[in-house]
């Protein structure tokens, strides 16, 4: 149901009309579990005929110059998670993939990894915060 609805969602957010390239994707994953999220977008995807590249979170050194090859970045569920990279050395690279139109789809943003080692590190208008939910958090 998740990734039906998530599917949908990649749909609305990046419609293609039949002139327009596909957008290119680049998919980060970590090894979390035997990077078992890592083909979690392969089959949406393939569906919609737009190529990916998948991105392991702990050599962002090696792929953030080329964010300027991607369309949209979509982080798998715990996406950078295991072994987390502190985006803050990437911020301007970020920056400027957002400037010229890229797009960035978070799907699992419930941990410190993806919020403030990543989104929050990019300046005060992606910060990003969570929380307990009410039951945990009431007598």
């Amino acid at each position: 149901m998740r990734l039906c609805y998530l599917a949908a969602v990649l749909c609305a957010l990046c419609a293609v009309s039949p002139v327009e390239a596909a957008p290119k994707v680049g998919v980060l994953y970590s090894s979390w579990s035997n990077a078992s999220f890592k083909n979690e977008f392969d089959q949406h995807l393939k569906t919609l005929g737009w190529p990916s590249e998948k991105l392991h979170n702990r050599e962002v050194a090696q792929w953030i110059g080329r964010l300027d090859e991607f369309d949209l970045i979509v982080a798998t569920s715990v996406a950078n998670y295991e072994q987390p990279q502190d985006m803050a050395p990437y911020k301007e690279a970020w920056l400027r993939f957002l400037e010229r139109g890229g797009g960035i789809l978070i799907v699992d943003a419930s941990y410190d990894s993806v919020l403030d080692l990543w989104m929050s590190r990019l300046g005060p208008d992606f910060m990003l915060r969570t929380a307990g939910c009410a039951p945990y958090t009431k007598k």
